[in-house]
């Protein structure tokens, strides 16, 4: 499974995993993640409205090209810097 990985293949169910996340962030379906839905949704794991906010930011929006861009990130950057890594809080 995770072989294909590695070849750039994500498998397929991780595309309706990133599917059912971002509907989950998205709580009102206007198709954008505000900051409000993006800290309630990481509340339920847990993590904090300041752990949540990315760079103290008081404004945020994603919509899904950049949830899917956050997403790629988060599972395959090399790189420990990237917005992707706090896509679920701090990494």
């Amino acid at each position: 499974m995770w072989q294909r990985t590695l070849t750039g293949e994500d498998p397929y169910w991780q595309k309706n995993y990133l599917e059912y996340m971002f509907q989950l962030f998205d709580a009102s379906g206007d198709q954008l993640i505000d900051l409000a839905e993006y800290i309630e949704v990481l509340s339920y794991f847990n993590i904090g409205r300041m752990e949540a906010m990315p760079d103290g930011s008081q404004k945020m929006a994603i919509d899904y090209t950049k949830f899917c861009s956050l997403w790629d990130e988060y599972f395959h950057s090399k790189d420990l810097n990237a917005a992707g890594n706090y896509l679920l809080g701090y990494p």
